[in-house]
């Protein structure tokens, strides 16, 4: 087993805290990298293909009276991926492929972990009962890693563009899920009714489109191959300090471009046939479906 990874805290609490215990990592322009507190975050239930006891447990700050040392291993959160295989095929449950980091109790629950920060200035800050103390740390390279601090950063930049396109695939293919369950209600509910022929019709074109824009069967798009795409080339990222090659550039701007005509698309489907079906289901007496809209964003998934 190696020894604990990336910067080590220490803090010593004279006696319990009574309230909220957060540690915050920031950068040197005062963005919030990553923060712990002494509240676990949700736990993932979902199945793994590995016994549980290789999974790290996620940090949480003790409150107690005495000394803790808490360990960041200098990464970003980890990004919101969806449980794609081996094989590309989308799975109800967490496949392990890669062991690195395989070490009993440490090794990293989701792949790929948050990209890994640039040699620079930061600070740390821990909150206790409404203290607040903070100090400046400097993370230097590996002496052996001979990579400009210039490719480092154009590697981080490019990791951050995967990230954003993760958590907008993610979301996106989240809410289709979510539409798709409540389209397939509408049967059920239009029966009886004068109007129930169009409205498992109208139904179906909607379900039809989303679950094009969710899973494409083009062998390109679609918000789960865009999410899985990424996570891919996000862990090929990982593997070391580089200055990102053009063909690996080029190979993220398809998957943006990809996300960003999806977006697009799925904005189409919500104005016009989802729109043309809650107006049917309202006609009829029945609730419209996802009553908020999707929420759809303005900006490029990549950024």
């Amino acid at each position: 087993e190696n020894p604990p990874e990336g910067v080590i805290s220490d803090y010593y609490l004279k006696a319990p805290a009574t309230g909220p215990v957060t540690l915050t990592f920031s950068d040197a322009a005062h963005r919030t990298i990553i923060q712990y507190a002494n509240v676990a975050p949700p736990a993932d239930s979902s199945l793994l293909n590995v016994p549980v006891f290789w999974v790290k447990p996620p940090v949480v700050l003790p409150t107690t009276a005495g000394m803790h040392r808490v360990s960041w291993d200098l990464r970003f959160p980890d990004p919101p991926v969806l449980r794609y295989g081996y094989t590309g095929s989308l799975l109800d449950y967490t496949e392990s492929t890669l062991n690195w980091h395989a070490i009993p109790g440490l090794t990293p629950r989701v792949t790929p972990p948050g990209p890994m920060i640039v040699p620079g200035t930061y600070t740390a800050e821990l909150n206790v009962d409404g203290r607040t103390y903070s100090r400046q740390f400097t993370v230097v390279n590996d002496p052996r890693v001979m990579v400009p601090q210039s490719a480092l950063v154009a590697q981080l930049d490019l990791q951050q563009r995967m990230m954003a396109g993760l958590r907008a695939s993610y979301t996106m293919f989240d809410q289709i899920q979510r539409l798709r369950a409540a389209l397939a209600s509408v049967p059920a509910q239009a029966a009886g009714k004068p109007a129930a022929a169009a409205l498992i019709a109208a139904a179906q074109t909607v379900d039809s489109a989303a679950a094009s824009l969710a899973n494409s069967t083009q062998g390109h798009g679609g918000f789960g191959p865009s999410n899985r795409d990424l996570a891919r080339r996000l862990t090929d990222m990982e593997m070391g300090d580089v200055l990102p090659s053009p063909s690996v550039v080029a190979a993220a701007e398809i998957n943006c471009r990809d996300l960003d005509a999806d977006v697009a698309a799925l904005r189409r489907l919500q104005e016009s046939s989802l729109s043309a079906l809650n107006a049917l289901l309202q006609q009829a007496g029945l609730p419209a479906l996802l009553a908020g809209g999707l929420m759809v964003p303005a900006a490029p998934s990549c950024s």
